[in-house]
């Protein structure tokens, strides 16, 4: 019976295309799910149910280790490395076979489970657990029923531990700060999954067509519309369908202002609804606290709310039918739209020059992009004072759902986060552009006009009593052009 409990948590695998079908197992467990959470990812919770002695370090790359005879480092112990988590929600790990032949013979090597906790009410929840990627062949059905008895004795086991009067397990654990957001959408899982994991359906919301390498280690790369350097998101775990854990990989462009988002993980689940539709729930974890990481996490918080109108936008969301939407003909929808409209004409790279006497002539390379939903705007500033391009800031333009006038959010390369709203005044756009810096708030406005389609004049004013007119330049539009 011991074998049968190490192969339980070892027999995970790596998911290729032409690998089997996952091996799912469930159980509903009679507690909450606060302490069936416990149970699985903490040491006292391990040791009360699974072996006497456990080790977890409960972070991406963290280990996680048992012993069912000895102590954690001793003969016997089993070491994996936890993947990634969502608290009381996912748990993802690695796992490394035993000196077993027969589980050498089936096992792929690079392999992981995913186990995720569904409260069903406040003393009962569902506990999912899956195996992925055992290598195929003649003997896959013998592999296919060795794997699900072996994990679904562990799960039993678990299901005992809380059975009856039981003690309960209070854990103490550190807080894990995050950011998430979640919709309901019209599709079924597996259309939204395709949204999230495909070339094709990355494209629908991305803009461009990403490069995907959906496999343990894999990783999707993207534009990061501030050059040539794609950004990167590294593929922790999945399991096909329902959960898609990833984390941030920074082009060097993008690490001054937004680097500490590299130390962060996001987690989005996808969850069946009774009507046929699916719940998205993206969730970004690992923030800490600081200036640099509020300006970052208020990008991303934006960021998200972008992702979740275009999730809604492509795979339909659901809303309330009694739910009032604003009037066809509302100004302020027209205003805010027509701004962002203008803006959004903008579309390409601009390069515009700053002649200062005595002084190397700065060029500035300004670049402005659609967004998923086809009316936000995603910019950037590059400057060049003779050494090169070096990112200077990046934005996100939008129709905020609550005012619907057309809002920004900018962080610079000094990590000092600006937002605010535009306008159109005549024919210029005009921001109003609030800066929080180390030594508080700075005021600006910032006008462009455009004078054709291959020519616009942008100037900068801070207002601060003296109103100092800071640039005054006028930009051409150029063929996209690489550092």
């Amino acid at each position: 019976m011991l074998d049968l409990l190490c192969a339980s948590l070892l027999l995970i695998g790596l998911a290729h295309i032409d690998s089997p079908a996952p091996i799912r197992t469930e159980i509903v467990v009679e507690a909450p799910v606060s302490e069936v959470w416990a149970a699985w990812t903490s040491e006292p919770g391990l040791e009360s149910w699974l072996a006497p002695s456990a080790l977890v370090e409960l972070r991406p790359g963290g280990r996680y280790a048992i012993n069912v005879n000895n102590r954690i480092g001793e003969s016997g112990t089993v070491e994996l490395r936890v993947l990634a988590f969502e608290p009381n929600r996912m748990f993802a790990y690695t796992t490394t076979p035993p000196d077993d032949e027969f589980l050498k013979s089936i096992s792929d090597g690079d392999s992981w489970a995913v186990v995720t906790f569904t409260p069903l009410d406040a003393s009962n929840t569902l506990v999912q657990h899956t195996s992925l990627g055992w290598r195929g062949g003649d003997d896959w059905d013998d592999t296919e029923r060795f794997v699900r008895r072996a994990n679904q004795y562990v799960l039993e086991m678990l299901r005992r531990r809380f059975e009856g009067q039981h003690t309960p397990l209070i854990v103490r654990t550190r807080r894990i700060r995050a950011l998430s957001r979640q919709i309901d959408v019209a599709a079924p899982a597996d259309v939204a999954w395709d949204v999230l994991t495909t070339p094709r359906g990355l494209a629908s919301w991305l803009g461009d067509e990403p490069k995907v390498d959906l496999s343990f280690g894999g990783s999707i790369a993207y534009s990061s519309g501030a050059g040539s350097e794609p950004i990167i998101e590294r593929i922790l775990a999945f399991d096909p369908g329902r959960v898609l854990a990833t984390q941030y990989d920074l082009p060097k462009s993008l690490e001054g202002p937004l680097g500490v988002v590299e130390h962060t993980w996001t987690v989005t689940r996808l969850e069946p609804l009774k009507s046929g539709g699916t719940r998205i729930t993206r969730t970004m974890l690992g923030w800490e606290s600081g200036r640099q990481w509020e300006n970052a996490y208020r990008f991303f918080e934006s960021q998200m709310e972008q992702q979740m109108s275009a999730f809604g936008r492509i795979l339909g969301s659901r809303k309330d039918p009694d739910e009032p939407t604003p009037a066809e003909g509302d100004q302020a929808v027209l205003t805010g739209r027509s701004v962002l409209e203008r803006l959004g004409s903008l579309a390409g790279t601009w390069i515009g020059t700053i002649d200062q006497p005595g002084q190397a002539t700065i060029s500035i390379r300004n670049t402005f992009e659609l967004g998923p939903d086809g009316l936000s705007v995603v910019s950037s500033s590059s400057v060049d004072s003779g050494d090169g391009y070096r990112l200077h800031a990046s934005g996100l333009s939008w129709l905020d759902a609550g005012t619907d006038q057309a809002r920004f959010l900018s962080i610079d390369e000094a990590g000092d986060l600006s937002q605010g709203t535009i306008t159109l005044q005549g024919d210029e756009l005009v921001w109003d552009w609030h800066t929080e810096t180390a030594a508080g708030e700075r005021r600006y406005e910032v006008r462009i006009v455009i004078l054709s389609t291959h020519r616009y004049r942008m100037t900068l004013e801070e207002l601060d009593g003296k109103n100092d007119l800071i640039l005054d330049a006028e930009f051409e539009r150029i063929e996209d052009t690489k550092d």
